[in-house]
Order: structure tokens, then sequence, then C-alpha cells
């Protein structure tokens, strides 16, 4: 029974998929540039089939983006270590999928029937209720989660989530060592300990489950989105079986100690992320580009420049789209068109 309800989703999202539309990018990238056009009106065009100004801008931005990516060929595996620019994307999208396995799940594996018995709860009915519940107010959070991360940012998410996980894992290690390791039989201290798991898990879903997955996403160019997030995905449960494994060589030899090691690693990633990730909320993939400073990220500053400011010449916005800054300080200094028509 249980087993069969598991498949309801999956059975809804079969019937569902074939009716979600392709993407702009998508077509643009198959080189079906009408259908790219037509796409991107129908997601942000106005009732009479034009384009706004914002989403001029944006079509006109992913153009010059996949252009750029052509010209340059970042388009194999090399695009993801051949620049400064790349390096970096790769270390932050992949990093953020190493995140997850050292929260605390596997060790709560290895406690789990030992943690509901000092908490005084040994009826395998009342457990599976306790669990339950968890999992209702999870899909609760996810939801909740999914409409705070355009209005927290993503930083904000990741900080949050890793954040309350560290905490809760230093307090659990404090339990872990004081009660379980010395088999003192503390029911309170039992009770605390699964608290902090359901508590700390339930902010996990809510700030961290919805971020990771996008950002990662997010940080790829177009033409490596698709394969940046197949690589960070075999990251992630490379890193989760690493975790799993070594969870019970860890605990025979730290012991409550483990959930010390766990906490020290996800305070790691909270310093990482705090110093080194961007903020993505409210760009569009083509600004996130800009925000990295790619070539690709110059090319959509210069094209979205002058499709915001119409009054710019022609010739300025070409020498930006080519990214030819000392062509572009030259040209400021040679008069164009009639003054109202200057930069």
């Amino acid at each position: 029974m249980a087993l069969g309800i598991s498949y309801i989703p999956s059975v809804i999202l079969f019937f569902i998929l074939p009716f979600i539309p392709e993407t702009p990018r998508y077509y643009y990238q198959k080189g079906q540039e009408d259908r790219a056009r037509a796409a991107m009106l129908r997601f942000h065009g106005t009732d009479d089939g034009e384009f706004t100004k914002r989403s001029e801008a944006e079509y006109e931005g992913m153009i010059a983006a996949f252009r750029y990516d052509q010209e340059a060929r970042n388009e194999g595996w090399s695009a993801f270590y051949n620049s400064r620019v790349a390096r970096f994307r790769t270390f932050v999208a992949l990093s953020s999928q190493l995140i997850w396995p050292w929260a605390g799940q596997s060790a709560w594996t290895y406690y789990f029937g030992r943690m509901f018995t000092y908490a005084g709860v040994t009826d395998v009915h009342t457990q599976f209720g306790i669990n339950l519940a968890l999992s209702v107010a999870q899909i609760f959070a996810a939801i909740l989660g999914s409409y705070l991360l355009d209005r927290l940012g993503r930083r904000v998410a990741f900080l949050v989530g890793i954040g309350q996980a560290s905490v809760f894992l230093f307090i659990q290690c404090g339990l872990a060592v004081h009660y379980f390791d010395t088999n003192s039989n503390n029911k309170a201290a039992g009770a605390v300990f699964v608290a902090c798991y359901f508590i700390s898990q339930t902010l996990w879903v809510t700030f961290f489950s919805p971020v990771v997955y996008l950002y990662v996403c997010e940080m790829f160019a177009g033409p490596l989105r698709a394969r940046g997030f197949a690589v960070g995905n075999a990251i992630s449960m490379i890193g989760g079986f690493i975790a799993l494994i070594s969870a019970t060589p860890t605990f025979n030899s730290c012991r409550g100690y483990t959930w010390l090691l766990f906490g020290g690693i996800e305070t790691c990633f909270f310093i990482i992320i705090f110093f080194f990730y961007p903020e993505t909320k409210g760009r569009t993939l083509e600004e996130i580009e800009a925000v990295l400073g790619s070539g690709a990220g110059e090319r959509v500053k210069a094209v979205v420049t002058g499709v915001q400011n119409p009054h710019i010449s022609e010739g300025e916005v070409r020498l930006r789209s080519k990214g030819q800054s000392e062509g572009l300080r030259s040209m400021e200094r040679v008069e164009e068109g009639p003054p109202e028509y200057r930069n």
C-alpha cells in the first residue's frame, strides 16, 4: 500500500509533463528563432502580443549571450575551467551540491532507534506516526520555502538553512556525548534530541531544499546548464554515498563527537557561502552572467543598455557588445551624430 502511494506523484507528472511548454532559450539554442520569440512573448509579452521594454531587453540579452558563447566556443567540457569566471562558477555550483550530505541525515540513521528509545517512544506505531507528522510538516515547509525564496533571496535561504543546521548539530553533539555515549537513560535528553532533529529538518526543507537545485542551474551558462546540472547531481549523490558509508566507522571512532564533525563541516560551508556565493534573486539568467563578470555578461550588459537607452548610438552599442573597452573610450572622445544622441 505504502509503495503504491509513492507512485502517485510520478504518475501525475507523467501526464502533465507533455503539456509543459519549452523555454525561449531552448528554442533559440535549437536554431528555432521564431518559436523562441513566440515563447518569450507568451511568457512575458503584453496582451497585444508585443514586448515590454523589460522583456525585449531580456530577449535581446538572451540572444547576445548565446551568440557570445557560440563565438567563444563555450560549449565543451573545457568551459567548466578555461577561465577564472568558469572556475569560479563551477566551484560555486558544485560545492553547493556537497552541503546536504553533511547536515546530519546519515548520522540520524545511526541514532534513530536509540533516540526514540531514550525519549521513551518505543511503540512502532507511535514512531511511525511521529515520522508521518514530520513528512506532512515538510510538505507545507517546502511550499512556504518556495514562496519565500524570491523574497528573501538565495544567499539568505542558504545561510539560514545551513546556519540553523549547524546550531542544532552542535546541540545534538552535546546531548550525545553527555547522555547517550555514557548510556544515561535520560528521557528528557532523548526528547530534546528528537525535537532538535525534527525542527532542524523542517527548517532545512523550508530554506535549503528549495534553493540548492535552483542555484546550480542559475550558475551555469546556457550551453552548460543541462550538463552542469547533471554533474552537480552526480557530485551530490557521490557525496551522499560517502557520508552514508562513512557514518558507522566514524561513529565507532568518534561516537557522539561525530555530530561536532558534521556541525563543523556545515559551518565551513556557511563561511564559504557568506563570502563567495553571489546573490541571484530577481535576475534573469543573462543578468547573472553579468554579475559573474563573464564575457557573455559583458555582451549582455551592452545589448541591454542599447535596448533600454535607445538614444545611445548603434556604433557605441556594437563596441560595447564586443567588449572593446579601448575602442569605447576612444569613441567617447569622438563627436557622433547630433548632440542629443551622444552618450
